[in-house]
């Protein structure tokens, strides 16, 4: 298990710092990766590997670069001081991926600090992130997605065939309904999904019972601020629009997230099986 989670840290440290570069970095992304560093980290001997392999291929000075204004507070160059209130600090404010860059900062200070004026600005990381790359430069695909070698880096094929239902325009409602329920089964809870323009977002999973002795079900989807994204009740593999308070049958997709999503494969289905 440490040995994937490990290579599970690497990877989402390497898509962390490639969506971060372009701005497509997501609160749900920045939490994401702290989890993915937490669970690597326990452990002293893991920790050192962790940091070593993500030095090595030049993820950790682009992500000094990424998380340097979570630590340079005020913008006027990152100081001792403040590496050390991230490293310290103990109430949660601080991703890992913050605190595993400011112990990086910290160990490197000195030769990051080319104009030695005790802090360290933007340019001079750059700099020295340009200097140290690694095996993966800016700009090239990070191998996140493609290593075979990292057991926790690759989704199921079956997981990427619901997924993919998801965000198909051309599923009907009742179809991505299935689909949330499928991957229920499977024991996902949350779903990373990109858009057509290459925006990922996270969706929550829930299915219940619509009531203790009932054998139909709540399939539900939510967004990252807990809108709902898709709803309906599933029964033996057919699918049912919710009703209101006043027995109204009500969308499947969630008036608020389908509004102000009117593009999203998520929604896309108005003219698809609808019930009459």
């Amino acid at each position: 298990m440490a040995l994937k989670n490990i290579d599970k840290a690497e990877a989402s440290s390497h898509k962390f710092v490639d969506y971060a570069e372009s701005g497509r970095a997501s609160e749900a992304l920045w939490q994401e990766c702290s989890d993915a560093l937490g669970r690597a980290m326990k452990d002293p001997q893991e920790r050192r590997r962790v940091v070593g392999e993500l030095e090595e291929n030049g993820v950790l000075p682009r992500m000094l670069l990424v998380c340097g204004g979570a630590i340079d507070l005020d913008g006027d160059g990152m100081t001792k001081e403040e590496i050390d209130a991230a490293l310290n600090d103990n109430s949660g404010t601080y991703k890992n991926q913050t605190k595993l860059s400011a112990a990086y900062a910290k160990e490197h200070f000195s030769e990051i600090d080319t104009s030695e004026d005790g802090s360290l600005s933007a340019e001079e990381i750059k700099v020295w992130q340009q200097q140290n790359q690694g095996d993966v430069h800016p700009g090239e695909n990070s191998p996140y997605q493609e290593n075979s070698d990292r057991p926790d880096d690759t989704v199921p094929e079956d997981q990427k065939h619901w997924e993919s239902r998801l965000v198909d325009p051309r599923a009907s409602a009742q179809e991505k309904l299935e689909a949330v329920e499928k991957l229920h089964e499977m024991g996902v809870d949350k779903v990373t999904l990109t858009d057509e323009e290459g925006n990922a977002r996270t969706f929550r999973i829930q299915v219940e019972p619509v009531s203790p002795a009932s054998s139909k079900q709540y399939v539900h989807l939510y967004d990252e601020t807990g809108r709902i994204v898709l709803r309906g009740i599933g029964a033996d593999g057919n699918y049912a629009q919710e009703v209101d308070r006043k027995a109204q049958k009500v969308g499947y997709g969630g008036d608020i997230f389908s509004k102000n999503n009117k593009d999203s494969g998520l929604v896309r289905f108005d003219d698809f099986g609808d019930d009459d």
